[in-house]
């Protein structure tokens, strides 16, 4: 009889335990709700850390930072705000600059032009995609050098005066031809917007990363006459994050971006050492950082292969662990973005570890 009261204490000692611990997991707080995988911004708070979002975005803030990830992969010089307030010093020159008259596929107006690297590249790509639809882009002006963009600014305010030079000309250091990502095209004049090559651009241009600098009636914004003729190479994410949420103005995603990039590569570089959990409604929750120890790797029923697939084609190692039951679960892991629309069978207890690859950092997050 004694043996059997110490027996029932133990149980009832050990429900009681049981009991509190699953209490404390339906009683934790509110996970936060994280919009994209490879940033740390909650939905609360995107407008707060970023100065300057569109309402667009706010309204579908996973395709901005979509984009916005792909930006971040491009050196920090394709993206700089270069107009009449915001120079480039004297001494700045392309790093990787090529001669154009070394491009089979290129059609220059002069001899002696040349451009970046990448934006050479791109060009070549435009060029060849427009002589298919049997169009040719003859480029007329490229890369300028600051003393080059000096001399010009000068000959034209010696014949037009400085008011009227600076509608359409750039003074030194404000010209986006030094960044070696520019180039005019045809005519150099309104009538290019006519021609069949302007048209193809407006239609085309965007696709291979090139955006039209100063479009017609935004004087007042980007400080210039409208330019058809002008394009600026800044890359297709940048094209897209520009046409859709700041209304096709080069000039409006530009102050933007100089404004926030330093903020949104912080955000990027906080996510990577985040917990990534996944719900039905394809957010991500995550708890504060708390690193929790792997029991052991738990296959989901007919899940696995589509996980091993996933984990190969991004920067994470996925991989599940067994939770305490009595937990609640989320049954459907569906981010758009992953294709993964596949229900999880809500009686598996489990949850998502992902570990990435270029921290070796590892969090947990519930599914």
């Amino acid at each position: 009889m004694k043996h059997l009261k110490l027996l029932s204490l133990i149980v009832i000692l050990l429900l009681s335990s049981c009991t509190r611990d699953t209490a404390a997991v339906k009683s934790s707080e509110p996970a936060e709700v994280f919009i994209n995988l490879s940033f740390d911004f909650t939905e609360d708070d995107l407008k707060k850390r970023l100065s300057g979002l569109p309402r667009k975005a706010a309204e579908n803030p996973r395709e901005f930072l979509t984009l916005a990830e792909g930006m971040l992969e491009m050196p920090p010089e394709y993206l700089v705000l270069v107009d009449k307030e915001h120079a480039l010093p004297e001494e700045f020159i392309p790093a990787d600059i090529l001669d154009l008259d070394s491009f089979d596929e290129l059609e220059t107006g002069k001899n002696g032009l040349s451009l970046d690297r990448e934006a050479s590249d791109a060009l070549v790509q435009l060029s060849k995609a427009a002589r298919e639809d049997g169009i040719t882009l003859l480029i007329s002006s490229a890369y300028r050098s600051y003393e080059y963009q000096q001399g010009l600014f000068k000959r034209y305010a010696d014949r037009d005066g400085e008011e009227a030079a600076s509608r359409y000309s750039a003074r030194a250091g404000t010209s986006q031809h030094q960044l070696g990502t520019t180039v005019d095209l045809g005519s150099i004049s309104d009538s290019f917007a006519e021609s069949r090559a302007g048209e193809w651009m407006a239609e085309n241009a965007g696709g291979y990363g090139w955006s039209l600098s100063y479009p017609r009636n935004f004087e007042e914004e980007t400080g210039y006459k409208w330019e058809s003729w002008h394009w600026r190479w800044i890359g297709v994410d940048a094209v897209k994050m520009q046409d859709e949420f700041f209304n096709g103005v080069q000039q409006r995603l530009l102050i933007f971006w100089n404004e926030n990039a330093s903020r949104i590569r912080e955000a990027h570089a906080a996510a990577d050492q985040e917990s990534v959990g996944l719900n039905h409604s394809g957010l991500i929750p995550r708890r504060k950082p708390q690193v929790r120890q792997a029991l052991s790797e738990y296959q989901l029923p007919d899940y696995s292969a589509e996980i091993s697939s996933l984990a190969t084609s991004l920067p994470f190692t996925i991989t599940t662990i067994p939770v305490p039951t009595g937990t609640t679960y989320g049954n459907e892991i569906s981010p758009p973005e992953w294709g993964i629309e596949k229900s999880l069978r809500s009686s598996v207890p489990g949850s998502l570890t992902i570990t990435s690859r270029r921290t070796g950092t590892g969090y947990a997050g519930r599914v």
